[in-house]
């Protein structure tokens, strides 16, 4: 049964073609991919968003478990009959899960299409992953006040994963951002003074790393639009 699914995977990526969703961090892709019957969301079986700040309060799948469940995604959309197998733009490791490798080399010589969206609603969308989501799902397991250092450390542990790129200098900037915003939270409720850190992040790490990944797949892009001209687009998307 186990070489019969990694049988499924390698297989999946000659069957049809792949079509990568790429966009900037906080388009929204994986909400998009969600709406799209021909689509299979990677971060969602790995259970993790894929970026230092992609953990999620319960752990990942082991990897063979990943792969188990990639394979059974894989066939059920093979019975869908689609045109195209829609998957986001990925790393090989989405946290400590590996794509398998047949299927990353078949996902990195893909087309791409691009979803755009404007600044201030990538800026809210991450104030709702980063912060809501995950303080309100820390208190919930934890209770009030481990549950709310659980959500700090997630915060610091998550910035110290980008330290290499960003330097110590920046680094302990973003980290008095942080330590800030957790004040205001704990003393108003308040989450607004995230915006602050997340839109330095945005500005000073995601934006620049994903602009420079992107250029260089500038040959592979088909088209670029936003959430309503993408599902009209690929709503009509024939491919060659």
């Amino acid at each position: 049964m186990r070489q019969y699914l990694i049988e499924s995977i390698d297989a999946a990526a000659v069957n049809q073609p792949i079509l990568i969703l790429s966009g900037i961090t906080g388009s929204g892709k994986t909400d998009f991919l969600k709406l799209r019957h021909e689509a299979i969301d990677l971060e969602g079986i790995a259970h993790h968003r894929g970026s230092s700040f992609g953990k999620y309060h319960e752990p990942q799948p082991s990897q063979i478990n990943f792969e188990n469940k990639l394979a059974v995604n894989l066939l059920k959309h093979q019975q869908r009959q689609t045109n195209c197998l829609l998957l986001e733009d990925e790393s090989f490791l989405i946290g400590r899960n590996a794509i398998p490798k047949p299927f990353y080399h078949s996902m990195q010589q893909a087309s791409l299409v691009v979803l755009e969206e404007p600044h201030q609603d990538r800026l809210q969308r991450l104030l709702n992953e980063y912060v809501h989501i995950m303080h309100d799902g820390f208190i919930e397991r934890l209770g009030e006040e481990q549950g709310f250092n659980a959500f700090y450390d997630y915060l610091t542990q998550s910035l110290i994963g980008v330290k290499k790129r960003l330097g110590n200098q920046r680094l302990a900037e973003l980290q008095a951002h942080v330590d800030h915003a957790i004040k205001v939270q704990q003393q108003t409720g308040d989450t607004q003074a995230h915006l602050a850190w997340i839109e330095s992040l945005l500005v000073d790490y995601y934006d620049p790393m994903y602009n420079y990944q992107l250029d260089n797949k500038a040959d592979r892009v088909l088209f670029r639009g936003n959430h309503q001209a993408m599902h009209q687009w690929l709503d009509e998307y024939q491919p060659q």
